[in-house]
């Protein structure tokens, strides 16, 4: 039995693969991204958070117009 719900799956684990990858690349050049911000730690761990807070409200927000308007 195919499901149909298989390349949806697919693209959300890629979604979260590039993310992931993203963060990691951030939080390695987290002392030259300081400097060029003219910030602290705190200041680019927050972009860091702030990343993956929005990544999780516009999944979200996105499945419920999903299922408002698609199904």
């Amino acid at each position: 039995m195919k499901n149909p719900y298989y390349p949806t799956a697919l693209g959300l684990y890629f979604n979260y693969l590039v993310h992931g990858m993203g963060v990691i690349l951030m939080s390695l050049n987290m002392a030259s991204l300081e400097t060029l911000w003219q910030t602290n730690a705190a200041g680019v761990s927050i972009v860091i958070s702030s990343l993956g807070i929005g990544r999780l409200s516009v999944l979200l927000f996105a499945g419920l117009l999903s299922l408002k308007y698609f199904s």
